[in-house]
């Protein structure tokens, strides 16, 4: 295990080291909700089976920002020069809900990357939220999540603020949480500028998501991703998994050592088929590796 800091590398994060590396030259990037925890025992996770992992931390931590406001892509950049100075010729990027949304940004911006794995992604930049985790405790605030070279970056979302009671009482309530309507009305608002210029990827890119997800519209951005990518006239290869019978929590949280099991509550298929949602995760998790193994430099 190797630490980073903002002050002495200009990225803060934890690298693990496979124990049994199926390649010496590739290494991983993973980018999580936000959370330094869970991103790293996701990153320890991956190394367990196989790849050097890196657990970029890009908020609230020592030296970066507070909240999701304005966050700089340049966190990314820094992190694959310090693992390019060790040597891995094969950077790869992993990113889960917001963190795939900023996965997607720093390979259209930085052509060192050399693959990317989007795990329920949206396809627009979205709006900064200053609080603690947790989607209710989150204000929206009126400037982007992400910025480039100290600008902030246009995007959707705008005007959102009136949907928190209601989403409130839908989870004190309801037990659920049903964003997909605000997202929906977001995007279809939303400037031109605010969508993640994926075309200018030079990298092959797996793509992962749900049709039960009622956190994200995950399936419907990857499908329209894809479309994008088809029109650009894409040369690498892109993949779209999705699954049918689990929530927007695609990942095995439960093998790793976390316990989602509140949050997971909140999701009526989650609730109703709890083993096949776990097949599915677990089934996600090993054909990510593969593709991992088998993904060659773009």
């Amino acid at each position: 295990m190797q630490e980073f800091t903002i002050e002495t590398d200009g990225f803060s994060g934890v690298l693990f080291k496979a124990p049994k590396p199926f390649s010496s030259s590739k290494v991983l990037i993973m980018l999580g909700r936000g959370g330094a925890t869970e991103i790293r025992i996701i990153a320890e996770f991956f190394s367990k089976n196989g790849i050097d992992t890196l657990a970029l931390a890009y908020r609230n931590a020592p030296g970066l920002p507070e909240h999701f406001i304005e966050i700089p892509t340049e966190f990314v950049l820094y992190a694959v020069k310090g693992l390019q100075k060790l040597g891995y010729r094969n950077i790869g990027i992993w990113g889960f809900e917001a963190g795939a949304d900023l996965a997607l940004l720093s390979a259209s911006l930085y052509p060192q990357i050399n693959s990317v794995i989007a795990v329920c992604p949206i396809r627009h930049i979205w709006y900064g939220e200053k609080g603690k985790r947790g989607r209710l405790r989150k204000r929206p605030v009126s400037t982007s999540c992400f910025s480039v070279d100290g600008a902030p970056l246009a995007y959707a979302g705008e005007g959102i603020k009136k949907k928190v009671f209601k989403l409130f009482l839908q989870r004190l309530f309801l037990r659920k949480l049903n964003l997909l309507p605000m997202y929906q009305e977001a995007m279809f608002a939303a400037p031109a500028e605010a969508l993640i210029p994926i075309e200018k990827i030079k990298a092959p890119i797996l793509f992962l998501s749900s049709t039960q997800d009622t956190i994200r519209p995950s399936k419907l951005c990857c499908d329209q991703m894809l479309k994008q990518l088809n029109e650009a006239r894409f040369k690498y290869n892109c993949q779209h998994l999705y699954y049918s019978q689990v929530s927007h929590l695609l990942f095995p949280f439960h093998l790793a050592g976390l316990n989602l099991r509140k949050e997971q509550r909140l999701f009526k298929v989650e609730r109703k088929f709890p083993k096949e949602c776990n097949k599915s995760r677990v089934d996600a998790f090993n054909k990510t590796i593969e593709w991992l193994k088998n993904n060659k430099v773009g």
